[in-house]
Parts: structure tokens; sequence; C-alpha cells
């Protein structure tokens, strides 16, 4: 026996109108799938992001990939960090970004401009501030936006194991990785003769949790060098000036290493390392230097 099917109107192609946004409130599966979605798109460009959970009175939805750290200092302040997040409004209406804060840690210095986190786009966003031990390394970060008049604070997550974070952890921990000293080749002797000494420049690195070099010694046969431009800002890496002076020409004869004793100061206070650098070259340049005015 025939059935009688209720008529469905198919559009008509290439129509202006052809599609239609679905009836508002948009249900809840449905913002879920988007969110999923985004979660397989962050898999294939390698961005992970996760959902802040919000108050869904003021409907408001966000999502946020990992944090990662900006080669930037503030000379005022060396132990303030700049990180960039991307943050994903998932929500229906646009927002006025207020402020990024990371619980326990000292917040920078706000941004006085207000930035607009448009509805279904990505944002590139600062976060400014100050590490400390004394909290564990966070694992979300407060956005505070506003929609319309009412200010809102939501917990974003953070990937676990965050790697520019995770640092942090380390430093305070007692595991930062070691420092490196690099002789640096584009500096002249200077006053060899009439002064007396020789002065290089050399390269500490070290990790993003140290803040500042505070001194620097260096010691070789017959040799030896006091830094004159330190405190340094260290972030990703300082240059000092280092002004040798021969003390002993017959040892300075032997001379075959460089060493040098470096105090830094980071999140978890300071700390001296000794280090002997792996390169010829400023071994050659003290050497050269002893036998001329030897």
């Amino acid at each position: 026996m025939a059935q009688d099917f209720a008529e469905v109107d198919l559009g008509v192609a290439g129509a202006d109108d052809a599609y239609a946004p679905p009836p508002e409130p948009v249900p809840a599966w449905h913002r879920r799938g988007v969110v999923a979605g985004l979660f397989v798109f962050g898999l294939v460009i390698g961005v992970l992001g996760w959902q802040a959970r919000v108050d869904n009175a003021v409907d408001i939805e966000l999502v946020a990939s990992g944090m990662a750290v900006q080669n930037q200092t503030d000379a005022d302040n060396p132990a303030l960090r700049h990180f960039g997040l991307n943050v994903y409004n998932a929500g229906k209406h646009d927002l006025s970004l207020l402020g990024l804060e990371l619980p326990g840690w000292e917040p920078g210095a706000p941004d006085e401009r207000d930035q607009m986190l448009q509805s279904g786009t990505w944002t590139t966003v600062g976060v400014a501030t100050v590490p400390t031990c004394d909290v564990p390394v966070p694992d979300e970060i407060i956005a505070t936006v506003r929609r319309d008049t009412a200010d809102v604070a939501i917990a974003l997550e953070l990937p676990p194991g965050q790697a520019d974070l995770g640092v942090y952890g380390d430093a305070c921990a007692g595991a930062a990785p070691p420092l490196t000293v690099t002789a640096l080749q584009d500096r002249q002797w200077l006053n060899a003769r009439t002064e007396q000494s020789l002065v290089t420049e050399i390269s500490v690195a070290g990790s993003i949790a140290d803040n500042m070099v505070v001194a620097v010694s260096g010691a070789a046969s017959g040799v030896t060098g006091q830094a004159s431009s330190v405190p340094a800002p260290m972030l990703l890496g300082a240059r000092v000036d280092v002004v040798w002076e021969i003390i002993d020409c017959a040892a300075a004869e032997d001379l075959r290493e460089v060493e040098f004793e470096v105090t830094v100061e980071s999140v978890a206070g300071e700390r001296t390392e000794s280090v002997v650098l792996a390169e010829p070259y400023l071994t050659y340049v003290l050497a050269n230097y002893a036998a001329r005015e030897c």
C-alpha cells in the first residue's frame, strides 16, 4: 500500500540564502560537536586545546592552546616573562579580553588596551608574568572577559606537562639544565699594551627560568679575568664583557684551557657553576696575548 510522505523543499542550488544558520539556541550537543571538531583540527596542526568550563548564564565558550615563551626582555624587571597564548572564541558573541593571569604567579603590567576575541576565530594574546617557586607550576590560566556589560573570570585549562612552564618546575626542584659559556669572536683587543689588559666577550645561556648573570670570573694558566658588565639580563642568553690580566708569564706559556665560574639568579634563587670552554678560540686568543705582553 502506498504511503504519503511530507513534501521536502531542497532549495535552489546557488541561491544566496541556500544556507541558513541553525535555530537559536544552539543545542548543547551541537556546541560540543564544534569543540570536538576543534580538537581534531588541533591534533592535525600540532595545537592541542582544552575547553574552558564557563558560566552558561552569560553564554561564553573559550578554547586555549599551549603557551610558548617569547624572546622579550624587560630591563626594569629581568624576572618578567612574556608568553603567547592562542585563544579560540567558540561562543556566539564577540568578547573583550580584559586580562590574563597565571594563578600564584605575579602578574606583569596590564595591557592598557582591551583585546577583542571575535566569535569563531583564533586570537593570539600576550601574557606577562613573574614566575615563582612558592606555588606549583600552573595548569590553568584565568581570563577575564567582558560581554556587553558583564565581566566574567574564566579558568582555561592548559595542556598537562606544558613544556615552557615546566622549565620553572624543574628549576624549583633543582633540576635546571647546566649553564653554557661561548666565547664570541667579534671583539678586538683593547688597550693591550698600555693597560696590560684584554677585553673579550662571552655569551652565557641557561634556561628560561634564569633571570640574570650576577657574577663571572675566568681563570687560565697565568691569566685571570673578571666580568665588567654584570648584572646582565639572561633570558635566552646574556652577553658579558670579561677583562683579562696576566699574573704569571711563565705559567701562561702552558695555557691550554679556560674555566669560568658563573653565578646566575633564577626563580629558585642564586646558583654558581664552573664551566670549561669546549672550543679553543679563547684559549688561542689568551695564549697569543700572553706571548705578546710577556
